[in-house]
């Protein structure tokens, strides 16, 4: 039987989400605790937590810039500007339903799958 390379510990909860950052082994981890974890994979170490949802963190992409984009319960989407230690916040408006996947087309780009069936480009 095969095993782990290694184990990365830190997440409080399960951890629902994760993405590598495009030509880089940066790895994001999102979690039913609310956090996004950053990994580098070339010295198999933890990075730092980034904090901001409100509650679980459903889904998470990355393009290839070091901006991870996560959406969560609390309906909303961030996009993360990790160098710059903020992240930015878009909140579906009107009747679409909350977003439940996420995909990065491109650096600034980005489109989630809601739960009403709208597909939404960003």
């Amino acid at each position: 039987a095969a095993s782990p390379i290694t184990t990365l510990a830190g997440h409080k909860k399960a951890v629902t989400s994760l993405a590598f950052r495009s030509r880089s082994l940066d790895l994001y981890s999102g979690s039913e605790d609310r956090c996004i974890r950053r990994y580098d994979l070339n010295a198999m170490t933890y990075v730092e937590t980034l904090y901001g949802h409100q509650s679980a963190i459903v889904g998470m992409d990355c393009a290839n810039k070091n901006r991870p984009v996560t959406i969560g319960r609390d309906r909303t989407v961030r996009v993360w500007k990790v160098e710059e230690d903020s992240h930015l916040v878009f909140r579906p408006g009107g009747d679409v339903g909350s977003a439940e996947c996420v995909s990065a087309v491109r650096d600034g780009w980005f489109a989630t799958g809601h739960d009403d069936g709208h597909l939404s480009l960003w």
